[in-house]
This record gives structure tokens, C-alpha cells and sequence, in this order.
């Protein structure tokens, strides 16, 4: 289950990633799990890392890695948002989170991999008719930092 998380956070589609783990044994699988497993070594902090977040939308898509549709109110039949990040700082991977909130309710936590000095990313979240007005998406550490918050309204 974590190759999926990982896969599906490194951005290949959860199908994918499934069909890559189903089709191995479980031999297979545990064999590959120990030759490849990574360097054990803790995430460094935000301090470390030197992470900025220099740029946040939420926006009603994402094309050529630029938000497109940009607003902070957005019509209650909207069906979907995403959160567009650009964090620069970065000298080795590390984990940041989009926290998506609506109300006060936090309604998933998505991990991203900060891969490098200048890193666009990007999550996607569904939002039904007749929910909560309002809503934000923080973006935080794996300590529970926040580094960013972009606020929305649904009309």
C-alpha cells in the first residue's frame, strides 16, 4: 500500500501504480521492497530545506504547469478545485502536505515531494454541491508547520 502512496504522491496514476503492485508476487515484491528501500534518514525541516512558498492559487485547473482560472470565490457548482503551489528552496526532497479544509473540517491531507530548487505543484480535490461556503487549503510540514494558506468561497 505504501508503493501506491508513494507512486500516486510522485504523481503516476493510482491505476498505474496498482497495476504495477498487483502484477508482482509477493516474493516479488518484499524482495524489491528490501534492495530498493531508501536511505533511512529524517526529512530536513523547513529551516533546513530553506522552503518559500513564492506563489498560491486555488483555480479551476492547471495547464502547462501554470494556474488557470484563478479566484478566491468560485460558483457552488464549480465540481472541482486545485491547489497550485510554487515552492522554491528546496536542496533535496522534502514532503510538504496540501491541507484541503472546508469549514473548520479538515477533508484530506495530500503529500507532495519537494524535488527541486523551484518545484510547481499541484492537487486536485472534488467539491459537492450543497457543502460548506467556506474553505482553505494550508500547505505544512511534515511537523505541522504551516507555510501557506489560500483561502475560498463557495457562492
Amino acid at each position: 500500500m505504501m508503493q501506491i502512496r508513494r507512486a500516486v504522491a510522485a504523481g503516476v496514476s493510482i491505476w498505474a501504480a496498482l497495476a504495477f503492485t498487483v502484477s508482482r508476487s509477493p516474493a516479488e515484491t518484499a524482495e524489491s521492497a528490501r534492495n530498493n528501500a531508501p536511505e533511512e534518514r529524517e526529512a530536513p525541516s523547513v529551516e533546513e530545506a530553506g522552503l518559500v512558498i513564492v506563489r498560491m492559487a486555488i483555480c479551476r485547473g492547471v495547464e502547462n504547469r501554470s494556474p488557470v482560472g484563478a479566484d478566491t470565490t468560485f460558483p457552488r457548482d464549480v465540481g472541482r478545485l486545485y491547489c497550485f503551489t510554487e515552492v522554491k528552496g528546496a536542496q533535496e526532497p522534502t514532503p510538504v502536505f496540501h491541507r484541503w479544509f472546508f469549514g473548520d473540517r479538515l477533508a484530506v491531507e495530500i503529500p507532495i515531494q519537494v524535488k527541486g530548487p523551484r518545484w510547481r505543484c499541484w492537487t486536485r480535490k472534488r467539491i459537492p454541491a450543497g457543502g460548506e461556503e467556506a474553505g482553505r487549503v494550508e500547505v505544512a510540514t511534515e511537523e505541522g508547520d504551516i507555510l501557506a494558506t489560500a483561502e475560498f468561497r463557495l457562492e
